[in-house]
């Protein structure tokens, strides 16, 4: 019996340092995953390419912005929800805190951006990005303007 519980030991030590191992290096990058999906952002649409057609597409798009958000915003921390082909972006570790931007790929190679306003009613901003350049202003204006994250400049 002893020697069962020795080996529960060396592997739930094992399964810690993995762990650690792996916010270490999730910790270098400015656009965390949410923890509840674990998986880093762009793995996460690296298999929506597996899939072909629409879905490639989708892939390529997000992973392409994804890439610009974590340079524009690297002072701050961003945690991505992944929510079908959407992307959720919250200012905690915390699926159940405000989505303050949301982004989706469009078939038009363009993106979808909605924001909430700090007003505290229901209005959200909606916008339309042809580019990924061009989202990643938006992602970026909707980040300051929502009020998530005070510290973004």
């Amino acid at each position: 019996m002893i020697a069962g519980i020795d080996a529960r030991r060396e592997a739930l030590v094992l399964l810690s340092t993995f762990a650690a191992r792996k916010r270490s290096t999730l910790a270098d990058t400015a656009l965390l995953p949410a923890s509840c999906q674990g998986k880093p952002l762009r793995d996460s649409y690296r298999r929506f390419e597996e899939y072909g057609g629409e879905w490639t597409l989708c892939a390529e798009q997000m992973i392409e912005l994804i890439l610009l958000i974590e340079r524009a915003c690297a002072d701050v921390s961003v945690w991505g929800l992944l929510s079908h082909h959407c992307l959720k972006l919250l200012a905690a570790d915390d699926y159940l805190s405000p989505w303050y931007v949301i982004v989706c790929p469009m078939s038009d190679r363009g993106y979808a951006i909605r924001y909430r306003t700090p007003s505290g009613d229901a209005s959200d901003v909606e916008r339309h990005a042809p580019s990924s350049a061009a989202a990643a202003e938006m992602v970026h204006k909707g980040m300051m303007e929502s009020g998530g994250w005070p510290d973004l400049r």
